[in-house]
């Protein structure tokens, strides 16, 4: 199975790590694939993190710590 998560149990497994102090600072956010489009890909990431920071609202963006977290894929992925 290519991929046998949904979003919300990515999530799940996430937040399972977290201590319940780490959740409050910790945004899970979903954002659709761009296959073979990595700028339209990139540009849906700066508008989420976007996004989440102005909602937060307690730090300036340029002072938000922002972490990427991803994966290696298999070869049959872009």
């Amino acid at each position: 199975v290519k991929d046998p998560f949904t979003f919300d149990e990515r999530e799940r497994m996430v937040r399972a790590c977290l201590r319940g102090s780490e959740q409050m600072r910790v945004s899970v956010v979903g954002v659709g694939d761009s296959p073979y489009n990595d700028q339209i890909w990139i540009a849906s990431i700066q508008s989420a993190v976007e996004r989440l920071i102005q909602q937060d609202g307690h730090v300036p963006a340029a002072q938000a710590k922002v972490a990427l977290v991803g994966h290696l894929k298999d070869s049959s992925s872009y």
